[in-house]
C-alpha cells in the first residue's frame, strides 16, 4: 500500500506518517514515501524549495553560543537545587522558616539560648542559600568549571547543619 509523510510546507518538518490502507484522510501537503522511510523517520525533512518536494536527511544546526549558555545555566541551577535539597528538604526548610518566624517575633531578651541557636542557624541557612545562588552565576559563565564537584560550591556552615538535623 502507499505510504505518505505529511509535512510543514514552510520548513519541511515531518508532521506525521500515514498509510493509505489505514487512513481514509491523509492531510496535505504530503509526499509519498517508501518502506525504508516508514514509520517514524523524523530525522528527515521535505525539501520545499524545489519544483517537486523531495525527502532528505535533516541535520540540525549546532546549538548557538546563547543556546549552549542557556543549557549550562539550566544544568548549574539544577545542580544547585539538588545540593540545597540534599541538605534540607522542602519540609525541613518550611519547618525551619516557621520556627524562625515564631522566634523572631519574640524580643531578643525573651528568647532561650536554644531559640537563639535555631534563629542563628536559620539565618545562616539563608546566607548559605544566597551564596549557593550567587555561585550559580559564576559556574554558569565558566565553561571549564566542574559544577558537579563539591569544591565548586560553598560548604554548608556547621551552625546550619546542626539546626537542619533538628527539623
Amino acid at each position: 500500500m502507499t505510504k505518505y509523510a505529511h509535512y510543514d510546507a514552510t520548513d519541511g518538518r515531518i508532521l506525521g506518517f500515514y498509510d493509505a490502507a489505514l487512513h481514509k484522510v491523509i492531510p496535505v501537503p504530503k509526499i509519498e514515501i517508501n518502506e525504508a522511510d516508514w514509520p517514524g523517520r523524523f530525522d528527515k525533512r521535505v525539501d520545499v524549495t524545489g519544483a517537486a518536494p523531495a525527502l532528505y536527511v535533516y541535520t540540525p544546526p549546532p546549538p548557538s553560543a546563547a543556546e549552549l549558555a542557556d543549557a549550562r545555566l539550566a544544568d548549574v541551577k539544577q545542580e544547585c537545587r539538588r545540593r540545597i535539597y540534599a541538605e534540607a528538604s522542602a519540609e525541613t526548610q518550611m519547618n525551619m522558616a516557621t520556627a524562625a518566624a515564631v522566634i523572631a517575633g519574640k524580643d531578643a531578651a525573651d528568647r532561650t539560648s536554644d531559640e537563639s541557636s535555631i534563629l542563628a542557624g536559620a539565618q545562616g541557612a539563608l546566607g548559605w542559600v544566597t551564596a549557593m545562588k550567587e555561585q550559580v552565576q559564576t559556574l554558569a559563565v565558566d565553561a571549564d568549571a566542574d559544577f558537579t564537584a563539591d569544591a565548586a560550591w560553598p560548604p554548608l556552615p556547621d551552625i546550619v547543619r546542626v539546626v537542619v538535623t533538628r527539623f
